[in-house]
């Protein structure tokens, strides 16, 4: 879902701000199709995309006041948040697959989350199609992860959620995140979910 509110402005306080989207951040498709008047683009949710919905529900960035800020002046600082976001995303790919995540998938990172979660993503854009803000709701979520999960075994879930919440849980990731005030786990809700989603497998 996309937030209807009125977009923020961006400004160019960062000389980053006029400097072109990279492929590799999360909202690059979307920007892109936003650039050229295109309609959002649909795309495929990967076991990647799994594990980044999996990160947003164990950070709690299910309401507004606790959405995933992505700074619309500043490229350095988006790529920053983006790594701190997909590469706990990727372990548990990598973990649940045997394989390693392919180099473009990042760019393709909000739409398929978009795709997975439908009305229960809502992204947040800047005048230009940056994603500035991101958050979920939770129990429709999570029934859209128990459904795409149900293929894997249960244990291969389970070994690839505790290797997305160790990675999560790291200084590469959680440093960054805390840093700018977007932590906001409760490892007795982790606990929880790791159990919905493991014991929804096979």
């Amino acid at each position: 879902m996309v937030d209807h509110s009125p977009p923020l402005a961006e400004t160019a306080s960062c000389r980053c701000a006029r400097q072109p989207c990279p492929p590799d951040q999360i909202d690059a498709a979307v920007r892109t199709a936003a650039v050229y008047g295109a309609r959002r683009p649909t795309l495929a949710s990967r076991p990647e995309t799994f594990g980044l919905a999996l990160l947003l529900l164990i950070n709690r960035n299910d309401e507004p006041a606790r959405r995933i800020v992505r700074d619309a002046r500043c490229i350095a600082e988006r790529i920053v948040v983006d790594q701190a976001l997909c590469v706990p995303a990727e372990d548990f790919a990598a973990a649940l697959t045997g394989k390693e995540s392919c180099a473009g998938w990042r760019g393709g990172a909000v739409a398929s989350l978009c795709t997975l979660g439908g009305r229960t993503v809502t992204v947040r854009r800047a005048t230009d199609g940056t994603v500035v803000g991101l958050y979920v709701e939770r129990a429709g979520l999570i029934a859209s992860l128990m459904l795409r999960l149900r293929g894997f075994p249960r244990e291969s879930v389970a070994a690839a959620f505790d290797a997305l919440v160790i990675r999560y849980r790291s200084a590469q990731v959680s440093g960054p995140l805390a840093y700018r005030a977007m932590t906001a786990e409760r490892a007795g809700d982790t606990a929880r979910l790791r159990s919905i989603v493991s014991d929804g497998a096979p």
